[in-house]
């Protein structure tokens, strides 16, 4: 069985609160940890193993999602998948842009997110690789 360990990045309470639930609520999925910033982000990749992470692209402090998305890719080599509120055509081709592996809209559903993290992850391996 697979174990993949999620870090959910986002500000809003209520829908870290629901990804968290879905995340560990599947088999094979945890939710690591929560945080509401960029920065927080990159602290938690060195408190342990993740293989994804879900980030808003609007975050608290001084780093964009797409900001740290980037940084994490670049520097940890773990994907990101995007959710986000913002349903423009700028923010979606500014996400896509910074080599995001999915990006979901919200409200989401557990079979929508689901089907994004494993193309997401299955796009990951085969770029990794």
């Amino acid at each position: 069985m697979k174990n993949i360990r999620v870090l959910i990045v986002e500000d809003d309470r209520v829908s870290a609160g629901l990804l968290k639930n879905i995340i560990d609520e599947q088999p094979g999925y945890s939710c690591s940890a929560i945080v509401d910033n960029g920065v927080d982000a990159i602290n938690q990749i060195y408190m342990g193993r993740l293989n994804l992470i879900l980030m808003d692209i609007g975050l608290l402090g001084p780093m964009s999602g797409r900001d740290a998305a980037r940084l994490i890719l670049d520097n940890f080599k773990i994907p990101s998948i995007f959710v986000s509120a913002q349903p423009d055509e700028v923010t979606t081709d500014s996400a896509l842009d910074t080599y995001s592996y999915g990006y979901v809209m919200k409200p989401f559903n557990r079979e929508c997110l689901f089907a994004t993290i494993e193309l997401g992850l299955r796009r990951f391996m085969e770029r990794d690789s």
